[in-house]
């Protein structure tokens, strides 16, 4: 401290030891004084109307250059904002055109996999190897021409296999003609052949027949003859009796067994039939259960069938209205969008773009330096003749104080 005031000491010495020296005059001092005060007080109303004029022209200075700077920020936030509207809707364009060329690969994709399969099974038709062919071989390879090749030779194989059942008929058939004409001399002998062994053949049975016949008649004759010679005739009827009596026994015996056989056959048969109805019975209750319980599994199994149907159904009026709503969101939003960008880009700071209104004009009423208003004016300007721009804001326009009057003392 010492060391920083020693100038102004050394100053405020020599300047005592002046005066001591040459000590000054109080009249010509005073008259000095008087003039310089009647001076500044001649040039005290120029220079109020000088410095106003000059804060006037600082204010409008002030005012046009934080115009420009609003115009610069809403210009930029209008650049801002188109800028991220086209941003969004090339990335919108982008994403729509990545969708679609997804979709396209995926679809030629599948149809590249068909083509390969359809080539695949044509090779191995023609009798080819496609398991060890690579995809840019199968690529190469021409479906069209494959198909017309494969039906090609199949056609040709076609032909070729009717060509040769044809040939085969027709050298069958000229086969069996000429064995037919060959052999038709030797049926002929062979069928006369035997015409003539069967008819000797039957003439002799005729002649063996007729001497056989003739030979039993002569036997029966001398047989007759030496029963007559005996008298059998004569007790024929005892011995017809006799024999008839032993015979009903035996017929009367054989009834009653066969009577018995029958009654066991007609038991057997009731309880056989009665086996069978009742068998008959069990097997068409059981039937009967049998297409209940396939009834009853038909109408659940319809029933289920009906319930996925309906959920299946369900699901897919979700998914369509699902679809319709996000349609008509994409479709709000592009409306949406296309108004935004029809429309001019809002001011920076949320203001609407309007005619500009100096500082001194937005608080409210008055003139501009803030006499006869309740807005405060312009007072964040600074108080007096000009002070600095960030003086005395406790009254400014967010304030609503009032601007203190400007005095005509410069140093006061």
């Amino acid at each position: 401290d010492e060391m920083r005031g020693q100038l102004s000491i050394l100053a405020k010495r020599l300047t005592t030891a002046c005066n001591i020296i040459s000590p000054p005059e109080v009249s010509s001092v005073a008259a000095e004084r008087t003039a310089l005060y009647a001076e500044v007080r001649s040039s005290i109303e120029s220079e109020h109307i000088n410095t106003l004029e000059r804060k006037v022209v600082i204010e409008k200075r002030k005012e046009e250059s934080e115009r420009l700077v609003q115009e610069r920020l809403r210009a930029e936030e209008a650049a801002r904002k188109a800028e991220e509207l086209a941003r969004k809707a090339e990335e919108d364009r982008r994403l729509a055109r990545e969708q679609k060329m997804r979709e396209k690969e995926k679809l030629q994709k599948i149809q590249d996999e068909m083509e390969a399969m359809e080539k695949k099974r044509y090779l191995t038709a023609m009798g080819r190897n496609a398991e060890n062919m690579t995809v840019e071989q199968l690529k190469e390879v021409d479906t069209a021409a494959l198909a017309k090749e494969h039906a090609d030779k199949a056609n040709k194989k076609k032909e070729e296999a009717e060509r040769k059942v044809k040939e085969a008929a027709r050298q069958l058939d000229y086969l069996v003609r000429a064995v037919r004409i060959e052999e038709l001399p030797r049926i002929k002998e062979a069928y006369d052949t035997k015409i003539k062994e069967d008819r000797t053949r039957f003439e002799q049975d005729v002649v063996d027949k007729a001497t056989r016949a003739k030979n039993q008649w002569e036997k029966d004759i001398k047989e007759k003859a030496s029963l007559r010679d005996c008298s059998v005739f004569n007790y024929t009827s005892e011995f017809q009796s006799t024999i008839m009596t032993a015979r009903t026994g035996v017929h009367e015996k054989l009834c009653k067994e066969e009577d018995e056989l029958a009654e066991l056959e007609a038991e057997k048969g009731k309880l056989t039939r009665a086996r069978k109805r009742k068998a008959d019975e069990a097997r068409l209750a059981e039937e009967a259960k049998i297409a209940a319980e396939k009834a009853e599994a038909d109408r659940k199994a319809e029933e289920e069938r009906q319930r996925k149907e309906e959920e299946r159904r369900q699901r897919q009026e979700e998914l369509e209205k699902k679809e319709r709503i996000r349609m008509e969101e994409q479709r709000e939003r592009e409306q949406r969008e296309r108004s935004e960008r029809s429309q001019p880009a809002p001011a920076a700071g949320g203001e609407t773009r309007s005619k500009y209104v100096p500082p001194s004009r937005r608080g409210g009423g008055g003139n501009r330096w803030g006499v006869g208003g309740s807005g405060g004016g312009s007072s964040d300007r600074g108080g007096g003749y000009g002070g600095g721009r960030y003086e005395g804001r406790d009254g400014g326009r967010d304030g609503g104080g009032s601007r203190p009057a400007p005095t005509n003392s410069r140093w006061s």
